[in-house]
């Protein structure tokens, strides 16, 4: 029999990561925020009686709960950054990442006063040169003249 002569095709546009309304299911963070939100009372009785369905087969359980609820107690026995900061970032949303550049490196040296035009213009051509110029808030004239800012428009 050929490799998976008995399999069927998704249909065109299904997506097995999302739910039938198309938004993006990730149980384990459902999960995370319904413990996080409970008190501490809601929780324990939450524990019991998923350890006594655990002990009788456990074949109604959510993994996706029970992965939750590990990384949860995982927080509260030995609480380390990596786990606080995923349980956060899974509840709470993750921070935005900034990104520097050696542009932006370039551009606070050109704002400052420290690099000049001519210097840039003969390091990384007239074209980089003006666009970081320009970056900085300082335009640049045809002629590779700088304008000081402010100037030009009254």
């Amino acid at each position: 029999m050929p490799r998976g002569s008995g399999l069927v095709p998704f249909k065109p546009g299904f997506d097995p990561r999302r739910n039938r309304t198309g938004k993006r299911v990730n149980r384990v963070t459902g999960w995370l925020r319904k413990f996080g939100a409970m008190t501490p009372v809601e929780a324990a009785k939450m524990c019991k009686a998923w350890s006594t369905e655990l002990a009788a087969g456990g074949n109604d359980l959510c993994i996706e709960g029970m992965v939750a609820l590990r990384l949860w107690m995982s927080l509260m026995s030995e609480p380390t950054g990596a786990i606080l900061k995923e349980v956060l970032d899974r509840t709470e949303g993750k921070l935005p990442t900034v990104l520097k550049s050696w542009r932006d490196d370039l551009i606070a040296l050109i704002r400052e006063g420290t690099l000049t035009y001519d210097v840039v213009k003969d390091e990384l051509g007239r074209d980089l040169a003006t666009e970081l110029f320009a970056g900085a808030g300082i335009s640049v004239s045809e002629g590779g003249e700088v304008e000081a800012p402010g100037s030009g428009e009254g």
